[in-house]
């Protein structure tokens, strides 16, 4: 047998344990909300409450964990991430970071890390807050060491799906369009009730360039009436959180004071823009141009 031979075969031999070790190395987790590869040397956990729903994948004989949690009950991602964070720094055993606002997987949310020792222990961890479908959702991941944090949960996050459906309703309450002639819209809403163009009754503004729709303001109007109808999913009153949910980063931000900004998104052909203050939607606009 030639020596090219006998590499060959070794290196064969070599391919082979290489497929068979990683047919092995991993397993794989499924429920009816979430599926994930993860080590071999894992185990995966399931605890249930009567508001949550949790899968604990830990390293075996070791404090390295990753727990997604699903929260049935309807909360503010925000707040909770805030009341969680708060919880966690009174432990002084702890070094908490600020929240920041950041995206996981496309999904909007919050998150923030830390890292503390105690018994001659040392943990680096963080913390995420999103919503996803009708849920909130929280993920702690959390290592012995700072180098294991930045590669030990890859397998995981790599294979991470989330297999709950979204029910949000992206149609549109408004009773026009963008676009619509100005005929169209006296047939379908009446003159409106001052040159402005404003619709006291039903807390709306239509605005016209060359007599067609350019911009739509849906607001609280001086008679008192504010629109609360759907506009692509939201409605005056949800969330910053739940607008990003829907339609992702917004493509503009503008900080006006303190707890208020307009933010905005581009469409194919229009420009949403909502007014946020407190984190709450308070006027949505549909307009043709960013000006």
């Amino acid at each position: 047998m030639n020596a090219r031979h006998t590499y060959k075969r070794i290196l064969n031999i070599l391919l082979c344990f290489l497929f068979i070790t990683k047919a092995f190395s991993q397993k794989e987790y499924k429920d009816e909300y979430v599926s994930f590869q993860y080590p071999a040397n894992w185990e995966v956990i399931n605890n249930q409450t009567e508001y949550t729903r949790q899968v604990l994948c830990k390293k075996v004989n070791s404090p390295t964990v990753y727990i997604i949690t699903r929260i049935l009950k309807i909360v503010d991602v925000k707040e909770y991430a805030n009341y969680m964070r708060n919880e966690l720094s009174l432990n002084q055993a702890v070094n908490v970071e600020p929240i920041e606002e950041r995206y996981y997987k496309s999904h909007f949310g919050y998150s923030y890390n830390y890292n503390g020792s105690k018994n001659g222990i040392s943990a680096w961890g963080q913390a995420l807050f999103f919503v996803h479908g009708t849920k909130a959702y929280e993920i702690i991941k959390q290592a012995g060491s700072k180098a294991e944090f930045d590669t030990v949960y890859k397998t995981i996050e790599n294979s991470l799906c989330f297999l709950e459906t979204t029910s949000y309703n992206l149609n549109s309450d408004l009773p026009v369009q963008l676009d619509d002639s100005r005929s169209e819209v006296y047939k379908k809403m009446g003159y409106p009730d001052n040159p402005a163009g404003a619709y006291f009754q039903k807390g709306l503004i239509i605005k016209y360039d060359n007599d067609r729709v350019r911009k739509i303001e849906a607001c609280a109007l001086s008679s008192g009436v504010t629109y609360l109808g759907l506009i692509y999913g939201i409605r005056i009153g949800d969330t910053y959180s739940k607008c990003a949910e829907l339609w992702g980063k917004e493509t503009y931000l503008k900080n006006v004071e303190v707890g208020i900004s307009y933010r905005t998104w581009k469409r194919d052909n229009f420009y949403i823009v909502c007014k946020i203050r407190d984190n709450v939607v308070r006027e949505i606009v549909l307009q043709k141009s960013i000006n």
